[in-house]
C-alpha cells in the first residue's frame, strides 16, 4: 500500500512539473519573439539617411541623405527659376538677361531638414509606427524655398545698352553763307541713365519675376548753345588791296583763289593752310598762266597772282590778332603792298598758315568788288571798342649784292660790256604792331622779318667779231643806273 501511494505521488509532481516546464517554454519563445521584433524596430528606427516614402514638394527623398536630398529638389526647380529673363529695352534695342546671371538660388535647407526630422522624436514604438505607416502614407512636405539673388552687378550690367542708346547732343552752330550768318540752336541728347535703369532690374529680381525694365534715360545738354555762338559775329579784321582791272591771267587767278578762300570756317584752335584752301595751281583747278617770281625774276606760270590773296588775307588776320603759324615774304618787293605786309605762296613747301586762337568758330570772307581785293575775318571780339592796332615797316639792314650775272652774247663784238639790267640790293625790313587803348599807346611788338634778295647786275659780254676800225668816236654809256632798292613787281 504504501509503495502504491509513492508512485501517486511521483505521478502528481510530474504531472505538476510538465505544465510549469511548458509555461516556461512559451514565455521563452515569447521574448526570443520579441526580442527579435525589437532587433527590427531598431534598425528600422536608425536609419542614417531620410526615411523612406518623404516628400519635399513632391519630390521623393526617401532614403537619401541630407546632402543628396538638397541636390535633387533643388535640381528639380532650380533651372525653372535661372531661366527667367529679364528684359532690358528701349525702342528696337534689346538686351536679355537670365536669372541665372544674378546668382539665384533657392534654400530648400529648412525642407531636407523637416524631412529627416520625421519620426526622429518618440519612443521606439512611436517612431517604428510613424516609419511604417509610412508605407501607406507617404509624408509630404510643403515648403517654399528661401530665394536669393545678387544683384550687385545690375548696374554693369544694364551699362552695356549705353552706347547702344546714346545720342549725342547737338551743339548750337553758326556758320557764314553768302554775307550773312546762320545760326542753328543746340539740342539735347540722351544717354542711360543706369542707376534708374538697375532699379527696375533689381526690382524684378526682387519680385522673382521675369519681365521688361524700359530703359530710363536722361538729357545731356549741349556744351555750345546759341547765346554762346551768336557772340562770333564781330568783324575782328578786313584789309583790302588794289589791282589793275582787265581781261588777264592774273585778275583770273585772283577771281579764282578769292572765292576759294571765302566762306572757308576755321573752329577753335584750327590751323589754315592758304595753299590747301587754294589747290594745285592748275588749268583744271581754274587758274590762268601769269607772271610769278622765281629766283628773282618774272616768269609765266599757272597761277600768278593768287599771292596778292594769300597777302591781302595775311593782312585781314593779323588786325584779327590770329596766331600767325606760317608766312614768308616775297623774293623781290610787290607792287600792291609795302615791305613786310606781303606773303607769298610756292609749291607745297612755302605756304600762310594761321590759327584760330579764340573759343568760337571763324569765318573768313575774301571777293573782289570793282579793282579792290576784300578779305575780311569774323569771329568772336574779345577787345572792347577802346582797342585799336597799327602796323609798321622798319628797315633794318641793306645787303650789297654781290659778283654780276653774265650772259655771253655772240651778237655784240667780242669784249663789249653791256649792262641788261642793273644791281638790286637786298633789304631787311622788320613788321612791328602797336597796340592802343583808349589811343594811348599799350605795347609794341615784332611781327616778322622780311628778306628781300639782293639780285646782281646782269651784263652781257660780246664773243662776236670786231668791227673794222673806224676813228675812234666815244661810245655812249648804255648801262642801266645801279638801283638802291628792290624793284616793285606785281605777282
Amino acid at each position: 500500500m504504501f509503495t502504491s501511494g509513492l508512485n501517486w505521488g511521483k505521478l502528481a509532481l510530474k504531472i505538476l512539473i510538465i505544465p510549469i516546464l511548458a509555461g516556461a517554454a512559451v514565455v521563452t519563445l515569447m521574448g526570443f519573439m520579441s526580442y527579435t521584433k525589437y532587433l527590427n524596430m531598431v534598425s528600422v528606427v536608425n536609419y542614417e539617411n531620410i526615411y523612406k516614402n518623404i516628400r519635399i514638394n513632391g519630390v521623393d527623398v526617401g532614403e537619401l541623405s541630407k546632402a543628396e536630398a538638397l541636390n535633387k529638389v533643388t535640381s528639380v526647380f532650380l533651372p525653372d527659376l535661372e531661366s527667367k529673363t529679364i528684359t532690358v529695352k528701349s525702342g528696337d534695342i534689346e538686351y536679355v538677361y537670365h536669372f541665372d546671371e544674378f546668382n539665384v538660388k533657392l534654400d530648400f535647407g529648412p525642407a531636407v531638414d523637416q524631412a529627416y526630422a520625421y519620426a526622429r522624436e518618440g519612443t521606439l514604438d512611436e517612431r517604428y509606427n510613424k516609419i511604417t505607416a509610412l508605407e501607406n502614407a507617404p509624408y509630404e512636405i510643403t515648403y517654399e524655398p528661401k530665394y536669393s539673388y545678387d544683384d550687385s552687378s545690375a548696374q554693369d550690367k544694364v551699362g552695356i545698352i549705353a552706347d547702344k542708346v546714346y545720342a549725342a547732343p547737338k551743339n548750337a552752330t553758326i556758320d557764314r553763307k553768302d554775307g550773312r550768318f546762320i545760326i542753328t540752336k543746340e539740342e539735347p541728347g540722351k544717354e542711360l541713365d543706369a542707376p534708374a535703369t538697375a532699379v527696375k532690374v533689381k526690382q524684378l529680381l526682387a519680385e522673382n519675376n521675369a519681365g521688361v525694365a524700359e530703359v530710363v534715360l536722361k538729357d545731356v545738354m549741349p556744351v555750345i548753345r546759341e547765346d554762346f555762338v551768336a557772340q562770333a559775329q564781330s568783324l575782328l579784321g578786313t584789309f583790302s588791296t588794289r589791282f589793275s582791272v582787265g581781261q588777264n591771267g592774273r585778275n583770273v587767278n585772283i577771281i579764282n583763289a578769292a572765292g576759294k578762300v571765302n566762306d572757308q570756317t576755321l573752329q577753335p584752335d584750327e590751323i589754315f593752310s592758304t595753299n590747301a584752301a587754294l589747290g594745285p595751281s592748275t588749268e583744271a583747278n581754274g587758274y590762268a598762266m601769269a607772271p610769278v617770281i622765281v629766283n628773282g625774276k618774272l616768269e609765266d606760270d599757272f597761277g600768278g597772282g593768287v599771292c596778292q590773296v594769300s597777302s591781302t588775307l595775311y593782312n585781314a588776320a593779323l588786325y584779327a590778332e590770329l596766331d600767325i603759324v606760317e608766312r614768308t615774304s616775297h623774293s623781290l618787293k610787290v607792287g600792291y603792298l609795302d615791305y613786310g605786309f606781303d606773303a607769298t605762296l610756292a609749291g607745297d613747301y612755302l605756304d600762310l598758315k594761321f590759327r584760330n586762337n579764340t573759343d568760337l568758330p571763324v569765318f573768313l570772307e575774301c571777293y573782289v568788288e570793282g579793282d579792290r581785293l576784300i578779305a575780311n575775318v569774323y569771329g568772336k571780339e574779345i577787345h572792347g571798342a577802346e582797342h585799336s592796332l597799327s602796323f609798321h615797316s622798319e628797315l633794318i639792314e641793306r645787303i650789297k649784292p654781290s659778283g654780276e650775272k653774265i650772259t655771253y652774247d655772240s651778237t655784240l663784238p667780242r669784249g663789249q660790256r653791256v649792262v641788261a639790267k642793273g644791281a638790286t640790293e637786298g633789304l631787311i625790313y622788320a613788321l612791328y604792331k602797336t597796340v592802343y587803348e583808349n589811343g594811348e599807346k599799350v605795347s609794341t611788338e615784332r611781327v616778322n622779318i622780311s628778306r628781300y634778295k639782293a639780285v646782281p647786275a646782269e651784263v652781257r659780254i660780246g664773243t662776236g667779231p670786231i668791227p673794222e676800225e673806224r676813228p675812234f668816236v666815244a661810245a655812249p654809256d648804255i648801262s642801266a643806273p645801279e638801283q638802291p632798292q628792290a624793284a616793285d613787281v606785281q605777282e
